[in-house]
Parts: structure tokens; C-alpha cells; sequence
């Protein structure tokens, strides 16, 4: 029996192999990486994959999380696309992740002090289409870890750190 999986989709670039490292903690991203998820009540081991082309991944995942760069509105569309050949409501944990968060700080805005309505146009539409299809946004910068440590969203924690913590309490 293979371990659950864990798919991290979305386009090329968007950061996904420096979301998985951050995760999983492993130095380099394989097609597989083992992860082992652990909270008090138990400790179990998932597969995390990393794809651009989630038809190509075969098996239904048990958690997904569709990424995306802040820095670039086009693969939004892209991260959405990918999960099109799935049955949402089969799969336990949906996350969409905003990659590049640093990104979102012009203009002297402190990582702790993102708000929603401050953010681009097509920030809420991630937002409205993340609830629609029951996901949870999370932005991070996997890739400036003193700046994801510190990112909140309408006072809300954010970061790597909130990814792997929706992931333990439900994969």
C-alpha cells in the first residue's frame, strides 16, 4: 500500500519545490518526497509531489495545494486550471498558495500588516475563488524565510508555517 499523497501543483517558476523544501524540510526536491506528519493525536507518512501537470500524477491526493506567484496575476490561472481534473469534494486538505509574498510589501508594509483590501484585483478574485472551491489562501515566501516567519493576512498567521500547520491537522 503506497503512502497518501500530498500534490503541489502549479506552473513553472511559482516556487513550488522552495514550498516543498520548506515542508517537508528535505534540502532538495525529488518527485516524491517522504514527509511524516505528525500532531498529538497521531503520526502518519505522506508522499509529497511536486507537478506541473496534475493529470500526470494518477492518483487521487489527499491533500493539494495549488501554487501560485504574487508576483506574476497569469499563474493564478494556472494553478486553478490544474486542479480541473479532480473531484474537489474527494479531496481532504485544498490550500491555494500565493508564493513571492515579499512581493506584496510596497510601500512600508510590514509583513505582519497585510490587509486584504489593499492588495490587487486579482488578490480577490484568488480570494473569492479559493472559497468558492472550499480552499484555504495562504500566502508565504518560502524563499525570504525571515519574511515568511513574520506574514500575516488581516491579522491572520501566514507563511510556510501555516501551510504545514493546515496540513497536519488534516492529512
Amino acid at each position: 500500500m503506497s503512502a497518501p499523497c500530498l500534490l503541489v501543483a502549479g506552473a513553472a517558476g511559482v516556487g513550488k519545490s522552495s514550498l516543498v523544501q520548506g515542508i517537508t524540510g528535505a534540502p532538495a526536491a525529488a518527485p516524491a518526497t517522504p514527509w511524516l506528519v505528525q500532531n498529538k493525536y497521531y503520526s502518519a507518512r505522506v508522499e509529497v509531489r511536486e507537478s506541473r501537470e496534475v493529470a500526470s500524477t494518477g492518483a487521487m491526493p489527499e491533500a493539494l495545494v495549488l501554487v501560485f506567484s504574487l508576483q506574476d496575476a497569469s499563474t493564478l490561472q494556472s494553478a486553478q486550471d490544474a486542479c480541473s481534473g479532480f473531484d474537489l469534494e474527494q479531496v481532504e486538505v485544498k490550500l491555494l498558495c500565493g508564493t513571492h509574498a515579499d512581493a506584496l510589501l510596497a510601500g512600508g508594509v510590514e509583513a505582519a500588516d497585510l490587509e486584504t483590501p489593499a492588495q490587487p484585483e486579482w488578490f480577490q478574485r484568488a480570494l473569492d475563488w479559493s472559497i468558492e472551491h472550499g480552499f484555504e489562501l495562504v500566502v508565504c515566501s518560502p524563499g525570504v524565510p525571515g519574511t515568511d516567519a513574520a506574514l500575516a493576512l488581516d491579522g491572520d498567521r501566514q507563511g510556510v508555517a501555516r501551510v504545514v500547520e493546515a496540513l497536519q491537522a488534516h492529512t
